[in-house]
């Protein structure tokens, strides 16, 4: 169920960026973010239910397509006053252009194919993050900083609270959340792009915690019913 939420949000978010009058850089920047992230994650729901390659090959380009896209989104996001530059842009996208041909490959069935993705993604957002902190920290006190601020804490309270699937992949009846944590995050970015002045913000923002408090409860409580009373596993 959270990997089909985390799918659903990052569609809504891509769609509604793209069809806004405004065609601001950031918002096609994080647009192209989200839509990959529902490649990834859509394709992961289905591979689950049905059987067939061309689900696991939409989640495979969903998640290479991640690390060109978030590096682009980041700039776009810096206005470009970052370390990252367009070189890097153009060397991620190639080099996913390349992993892309791995999936018509005899690598395609290579075991550890997937984990390979997964730290090749992981290492593209560490190093966005990273630039994220270092522009935080070269900024003067204001506006803008409270802002890059406020999505640092984000960012990394999401992969803090992310990190607890692990127990359920040790196999203790915790469920799965990290989709449902990266979900609102996706929109609290939404609603920082969009909303550049800080009493704007900080309104939206308590709104959006008591709604992301409530949906986060009701998956958890959906997930411990399905597992308690429910024959078989949930969908992802």
């Amino acid at each position: 169920m959270e990997t089909f939420t985390l799918a659903t949000v990052s569609l809504i978010i891509s769609l509604a960026l793209i069809i806004n009058k405004k065609k601001v850089p950031a918002h096609l920047s994080f647009a192209s973010l989200c839509l990959a992230i529902f490649f990834h994650k859509s394709g992961a729901f289905f591979c689950g239910i049905f059987t067939g390659h061309i689900w696991k090959i939409i989640e495979y380009a969903g998640l290479i397509a991640i690390p060109p896209c978030s590096v682009r989104f980041i700039r776009s996001l810096l206005r470009e006053q970052t370390f990252l530059t367009k070189r890097d842009v153009i060397s991620a996208t190639i080099f996913s252009f390349v992993l892309a041909m791995t999936v018509f490959s005899p690598l395609y069935s290579w075991q550890y194919l997937k984990t390979f993705l997964l730290i090749y993604a992981g290492a593209a957002l560490s190093v966005c993050y990273i630039a994220l902190i270092s522009y935080i920290r070269n900024r003067p006190v204001g506006v803008e900083r409270t802002r890059m601020v406020y999505l640092a804490v984000a960012c990394g309270a999401t992969a803090v609270l992310s990190a607890f699937d692990i127990f359920y992949y040790y196999g203790y009846s915790f469920p799965p959340v990290s989709n449902l944590f990266i979900a609102i995050l996706l929109y609290f970015v939404l609603i920082l792009v969009t909303h550049p002045r800080l009493p704007e913000l900080h309104e939206l923002m308590g709104r959006a915690l008591v709604l992301s408090i409530i949906t986060l409860f009701a998956a958890i409580a959906f997930t411990l019913i399905v597992g308690l009373f429910g024959k078989g596993e949930t969908p992802p």
